[in-house]
């Protein structure tokens, strides 16, 4: 029945468990009382129902089951540049280096990066990083920088770092590639028709780098069952936020679904809208499993 990140909720009925006891002391215990002090000791982060005895044939069923899953998601807009939507709709390229291959030949070869070694600040929502090549800083990010910040670019260019910060700032501008030209955001009716035409589409998705570490680089065919439940709403800082559920294909990335993975994920919500999709939390709604 697959697994999700460690910040998604499984919500609606829950998901199927096994807990195997290796050498256990003692081998007969009360599951009543046991579901009880769990649930106690979680503090409501987990709720147990149903605990009871299982076997081998039920241990392999929940494993090997292949599950349906409707997911609730909610993400917020941000505006996405011609050059950004270029790479969300580029060919996937299947003929450069597997992922796996990357860092080998390096200091500790089987050191491998997982999710928490660095010191990130994983606060939501979780940007979506499109990486494109020479993209100059547009005129609102140059009048944002200090001065220092501006001499040291004037410098880099080799343009003359003289004179105030408005005079370094149109300087910088007429010397550097053109500043990034941004697609609209959609109109609220525009996102609702491609949310409910995202029903029946077959996604294309390559492995997600994130998970690049332990899952094969393969490009992977996933089916986008039924959406419904689309809220659009505005938050304090005036940017949308949309929120929807999807119904998908067992091993489905859902994230990547939204916001395009730089590509990796054809179509994506993102590469639909042209708007960047920075997710802010998602939730596992029900498993369809038997």
């Amino acid at each position: 029945m697959g697994r999700e990140d460690i910040d998604v909720r499984c919500m609606g009925s829950g998901r199927p468990f096994v807990i195997e006891f290796k050498a256990p002391r003692t081998r007969t215990i009360d599951l009543v009382q046991a579901m009880a002090d769990l649930n106690e000791a979680a503090q409501g982060s987990v709720i147990i129902t149903s605990m009871r005895e299982s076997n081998r044939s039920e241990v392999v069923r929940i494993k090997e089951t292949p599950a349906e899953k409707s997911y609730s998601i909610r993400f917020k807009l941000v505006p996405l540049s011609e050059d950004e939507f270029a790479v969300l709709t580029a060919p996937v390229d299947l003929t450069h280096i597997d992922v796996q291959e990357r860092g080998k030949g390096k200091k500790n070869k089987r050191r491998k990066n997982r999710r928490g070694d660095k010191d990130d600040d994983h606060t939501k929502p979780l940007p979506s990083v499109i990486e494109i090549e020479n993209i100059a800083p547009s005129e609102d990010e140059l009048l944002a920088m200090k001065k220092g910040e501006l001499v040291e670019l004037a410098t880099s260019l080799s343009i003359s770092k003289t004179g105030t910060k408005a005079d370094l700032v149109e300087r910088i501008m007429q010397a550097g590639p053109p500043a990034p030209e941004y697609f609209e955001l959609p109109t609220d009716e525009f996102i609702r028709n491609v949310v409910d035409n995202l029903a029946g589409v077959k996604l294309a998705q390559r492995t997600p780098e994130r998970v690049a570490h332990r899952r094969a680089d393969l490009i992977r065919r996933r089916v986008v069952y039924e959406t419904n439940s689309l809220v659009i709403e505005t938050n304090e800082k005036g940017e949308r936020e949309i929120e929807f559920t999807l119904r998908c294909e067992s091993g489905t990335y859902v994230k990547e679904t939204i916001h395009g993975d730089s590509g990796r994920t054809q179509p994506s919500i993102s590469s639909l809208i042209k708007a960047k999709c920075d997710v802010i939390w998602l939730d596992v709604a029900d498993i369809h499993a038997d």
